[in-house]
């Protein structure tokens, strides 16, 4: 009402309100799309262009109407800048990293299951293997449900040769989404190997259905077949996952391996 019935004499008031009530829509929630998180900082940046329009144009705006003079502005003005470079300085910081943005968000959530998760998705990739795995254990302690942490967990404890424990929490993750191509990936990796080739398989088969297009799956596939004796259906997985992606070193290794057992050096 108030940027309405001022437009006449502040368009910018009108302008800037808009700009924010029309941009902050796709971001108030109550059209939630399943990719996008409840709340995130980058929901702000363009919505608050309009308030700044409206600030930047209104103070002096004001100013001018009541008669002050720019040396009375400019020392608040420069003083307020500092602060903001400042904050935003220490804001960008938190950025920095993985690591760093969940560091930060735990130091202000408490119980988030999914922040330590992907904690410690950082540090595992960062072959941080120990701190992950507390991470990945304090994410099921508050949400024993939670299927990516039991994949992961199971990731960084295959890592570390302790596959039986592995088993365990890609057996869990199938349990709570049997469809998780990724877990019936890793619990495949993980089967193959303790030996247990065929189970194995039977996994990678199932990731297969999920998702045809894993050139990953393909190769590991064809590397249980080759185990298993069956070099003309490992050659025809490393072959697909070269397909797939022609830059995939194990696979096109795997293939020259299959093919020199055939004797087919060409």
């Amino acid at each position: 009402v108030m940027a309405i019935r001022s437009v006449k004499r502040a368009p910018y008031f009108l302008i800037g309100w808009l700009w924010f009530l029309g941009t902050l829509v796709p971001v108030l929630g109550l059209v939630q799309t399943g990719l996008w998180p409840a709340m995130a900082d980058r929901f702000a940046y363009v919505p608050l262009i309009g308030l700044f329009m409206i600030f930047t144009w209104g103070v002096p705006h004001i100013c001018q109407n009541r008669g002050y003079r720019k040396r009375w502005i400019l020392p608040p003005a420069a003083f307020l800048l500092a602060i903001l470079i400042t904050l935003s300085w220490k804001q960008v910081g938190h950025w920095e990293n993985s690591i760093t943005l969940f560091r930060h968000n735990l130091r202000f959530t408490s119980d988030n299951h999914v922040a330590h998760n992907n904690l410690g998705n950082a540090l595992n990739e960062q072959n941080r293997t120990e701190e992950a795995i507390e991470h990945f254990f304090h994410a099921l302690r508050v949400n024993p449900d939670y299927a990516r942490a039991h994949s992961n967990l199971g990731v960084a404890l295959h890592k570390q040769g302790r596959s039986k424990e592995a088993i365990e929490h890609f057996l869990k993750a199938l349990r709570i989404t049997p469809d998780n191509a990724k877990a019936h990936n890793n619990l495949g990796n993980a089967l193959s190997e303790q030996n247990r080739t065929e189970e194995a398989i039977e996994h990678y088969l199932h990731a297969l259905r999920i998702e045809p297009g894993d050139g990953e799956v393909h190769n590991n596939l064809g590397v249980a077949f080759c185990r298993k004796g069956n070099i003309e259906k490992g050659i025809v997985h490393f072959r697909k996952a070269l397909w797939i992606n022609p830059d995939h070193i194990n696979a096109r290794r795997n293939l020259k391996k299959a093919l020199m057992i055939q004797q087919k050096y060409q």
